[in-house]
């Protein structure tokens, strides 16, 4: 695994799944087409980054629990900095856990 890289692929499907996670949770609030296609396209786009990560990592758990950990992460700030939800002190711990288990399995 080269992480320079993978690092642009990783970023973009943080950046793209981050995108679908929000127009999803703006859809909930306020259900129109438009928000529903933003985003279908975020998470669309975001695969395709997914794409490159898993040939680049070549090993599916990596990339996966990655994957799992980024957009994970990416929730959490767009859900208490965009929308004002708490973030609870289980929820850090467990992203905490999630993130000693990336160095683990690597």
């Amino acid at each position: 695994m080269n992480l320079l890289k993978t690092l642009p692929f990783i970023l973009g499907v943080a950046v793209f799944t981050g995108l679908g996670d929000f127009f999803s949770k703006k859809y909930s609030l306020n259900p129109t087409w438009r928000l529903a296609t933003y985003a279908m396209l975020g998470y669309s786009v975001g695969v395709v980054f997914w794409f490159r990560m898993i040939y680049y990592f070549q090993d599916l758990a990596v990339a996966g629990g990655l994957w799992t950990l980024i957009s994970l992460s990416i929730l959490l700030l767009i859900s208490h900095f965009l929308f004002q939800e708490a973030i609870t002190t289980k929820q850090m711990i467990g992203l905490g856990l999630g993130l000693i288990a990336i160095v683990l399995i690597i």
